[in-house]
Order: C-alpha cells, then structure tokens, then sequence
C-alpha cells in the first residue's frame, strides 16, 4: 500500500448514528407492521392541547392587566380624595370661623381669608389671592358639596372619579367620601 494512510477516526460513530436515525425512522410497530411516527389523530390532539394552553395564559395574562388597571384608578382616586379631604379638615380646624358653607363654596377666616370651591372638575382653593388646586388631572370631581349643620361644623361631601376620557370600563372607579370637622378656635 502506497502512501496514504486512511483514517477511519469518528467514522465507526458517524455510522453508528446514521444507523441509529434510520432506526428511527423506520422502526416497524412489533403489533401491527406500521412505521413508527405521528398518526393525523395524536397530532390533532397535540395541536389541540397546545391551543388550548396558550389560550388559557393569554386570558389569564390579560386578566392580570385589567386588574392591575383598576387597582392603579382606585388608587389615583383614593390618594386625590385623601389629600383634598386631609387639607380642607385641616383648613377647616385651624379657622377662626367659617364666614360660609353652602353648596360648592366654602369660606373660612383665619387672619386670612381662604376660599375652596370646585371649579370644572378641580377642587380650587384661594388664599389671600393666590389660586391653587387640590386634585390632580387624573382624577374627576363630580361633585362637591359644603354644608353647616351647626355654628362651627362643616359638613364635606365629595364624589370623586378616575378621568377616562377612552370610556373603557377597566377605568372606571367612582367613590364617595363625607365628612364633619368642626372648627377650633
């Protein structure tokens, strides 16, 4: 033999595995004589399976946003309502006298004349000529309303929504809040 070598390295395992895949591929059913693989039946029932899988953590995907949707406009809603209550009862308390209370106005005197009314949706509140506003864009008053059952007691009542401009009922989230602070001198 002249010259080259041969070198059959790794050709034993390349024959091997071709042996192994055909094997596969064609290993006969010891029952009833058929080649081995899918019949339509097992793949329509696997297709089936995994649609039915997937469906199932799409919705629950989706469900997962929409909750998480409503807690964020319950939560814009309650922080807006517990701030602008929070400041008009402060207001309130530390007033000398309530000058008046009626409808969605409220007047206050404490060295300083101090007004809070709803303006549009915002709950706006004047001291000495300065305006500002206690709500946020995110949110709706509905409606706001000043009351003195009493000399000295103010009665708040406030219905507050989250702003959904797309009307989509994921963000709709309405609330009602009512309180009596009176004032001390």
């Amino acid at each position: 033999m002249c010259g080259r070598r041969r070198d059959n390295s790794g050709g034993l395992e390349r024959l091997i595995l071709y042996a192994f895949m055909m094997n596969l591929k064609y290993r006969k059913n010891k029952r009833k004589g058929e080649t081995a693989g899918f019949t339509l039946m097992e793949f329509l029932i696997y297709i089936g399976i995994v649609v039915f899988i997937m469906t199932a953590m799409v919705m629950m995907g989706a469900n997962i946003i929409q909750g998480r949707v409503e807690v964020i406009s319950m939560e814009e809603v309650s922080k807006n309502a517990r701030f602008s209550m929070s400041k008009i009862t402060g207001l309130i308390r530390d007033s000398k006298e309530v000058i008046s209370a009626n409808g969605n106005s409220l007047e206050l005197a404490n060295g300083e004349n101090i007004e809070i009314y709803l303006e549009e949706d915002d709950i706006k509140i004047l001291r000495n000529g300065l305006e500002g506003q206690l709500t946020t864009g995110s949110v709706d008053i509905v409606d706001l309303s000043f009351s003195e059952p009493y000399p000295g007691v103010v009665e708040v009542e406030m219905i507050i929504e989250f702003y959904n401009p797309s009307g989509r009922q994921e963000y709709e989230m309405s609330r009602d809040f009512q309180i009596t602070e009176n004032v001390r001198k």
